[in-house]
């Protein structure tokens, strides 16, 4: 779950970065055409522009949504682990006691064997 996060979370970045290039690159242009006194071409370089900015806050939403699902996740997991490892202790503190209660059974069987043969 944590790497399909993860490989998402990156493919985001990597597209926020094209968009942040293909912007510069627009915008650049939009110069260019501004010089040459095109107005076509700068409404077509204008539209690319706000096709591309309207991209970014969605991707970053994305991005947010992702992380909140993965700490969720991870949440989720260490309520888990933490749950698991209280019912690991009581079981070891079981055990031991168990240990304990047959250690004193023998050595009063031992006890007991000491004085017969007295």
């Amino acid at each position: 779950m944590i790497k399909q996060i993860k490989s998402t979370i990156k493919i985001c970045h990597d597209d926020i970065a094209i968009a942040h290039k293909d912007i510069a690159k627009h915008k650049k242009a939009l110069k260019d055409a501004s010089k040459k006194n095109d107005e076509a071409t700068k409404l077509r370089i204008q539209l690319s522009i706000d096709r591309l900015e309207s991209k970014l806050p969605k991707l970053h939403d994305k991005i947010s949504h992702q992380q909140r699902k993965s700490f969720e996740h991870i949440a989720k997991k260490n309520k888990h682990m933490v749950k698991k490892h209280k019912q690991n202790v009581k079981n070891a503190k079981k055990t031991i006691q168990a240990a304990k209660d047959k250690h004193k059974l023998l050595a009063k069987n031992v006890h007991k064997k000491k004085e017969e043969y007295k």
